[in-house]
């Protein structure tokens, strides 16, 4: 191809591989893979004036040469290139990659802001991409005149409120009707395996008062209360379903958190 067509894709995101000048081609090996195969079928509906499912003979000529990488997001720079064959003049395989790039962009524009197909190669192209890509800018050139240009945009969605994300991974204390379905005794390490009658699995740290007690009221109907946390639950007491904890005022409880603080965090820390 006698005219440098170079065609540009941006990427930006937080997603692993967009640093530090580098694409990860575990996280865009698919996405690179059906950007070719889209931008092939699309050739081959520029050559033969009809939208195509699979890669003719005209679009399989096609290849995107990496030729630079630059940003701290993805700034790829590919070059397209055809080989040449005696089918096809210089002239006009220059005149049909310039409609390809031109037709591939718009197709993109239309696949993006509308939910009609247009283009199913370019559609699986962007199904593809690694979920946090938020902009991608595509522009075609040749000799430096730009063919054709667009940035694609994700809308951002609000991070949580503070208070509610504390609230949704705060540790948590609570009580459940449940039965022992599992028991590993284990040096620092020991853990017991619960279930609710409605299925719901709780798998706790025990202390070795705890995991001894179980063995005595293995698969037998309890309450148990555990501290859920995001790292591991912690088993803070079991008893027998019929038994009632007695309820101690507010006040009283209180004043014995007050008093007994440094032995409740030992407790909890167990």
């Amino acid at each position: 191809m006698t005219a440098p067509i170079e065609f540009r894709v941006r990427y930006n995101g937080p997603v692993p591989g967009l640093s530090n000048h580098r694409l990860s081609l575990a996280a865009f090996r698919i996405p690179l893979a059906k950007l070719l195969q889209a931008l092939s079928k699309t050739a081959d509906s520029v050559k033969h004036g009809n939208d195509r499912t699979r890669t003719g003979k005209f679009g399989k000529l096609f290849d995107l040469q990496l030729i630079q990488i630059s940003d701290g997001c993805a700034n790829a720079l590919f070059a397209l290139v055809a080989t040449k064959t005696d089918e096809i003049t210089d002239e006009e395989l220059v005149e049909l990659s310039t409609a390809t790039i031109d037709r591939f962009i718009n197709d993109l524009k239309a696949e993006w802001r509308t939910s009609a197909p247009r283009n199913t190669g370019i559609r699986k192209y962007l199904q593809s991409l690694p979920e946090g890509v938020s902009t991608q800018e595509y522009e075609g050139t040749i000799n430096g005149k730009t063919i054709n240009k667009t940035v694609l945009s994700t809308k951002v969605v609000a991070k949580p409120d503070m208070d509610e994300d504390f609230r949704s991974t705060a540790p948590r204390l609570r009580q459940v009707l449940c039965k022992i379905v599992a028991i590993r005794f284990a040096a620092k390490d020991g853990r017991i395996t619960l279930r609710t009658p409605a299925g719901e699995t709780f798998t706790c740290h025990a202390a070795t008062r705890l995991l001894d007690l179980a063995t005595q009221v293995y698969k037998s109907p309890l309450v148990a209360q555990i501290l859920v946390r995001q790292d591991m639950n912690r088993l803070i007491s079991l008893r027998d379903e019929h038994d009632l904890f007695e309820q101690m005022p507010l006040d009283d409880r209180r004043a014995h958190l007050r008093a007994n603080w440094s032995e409740t965090l030992k407790r909890l820390a167990e």
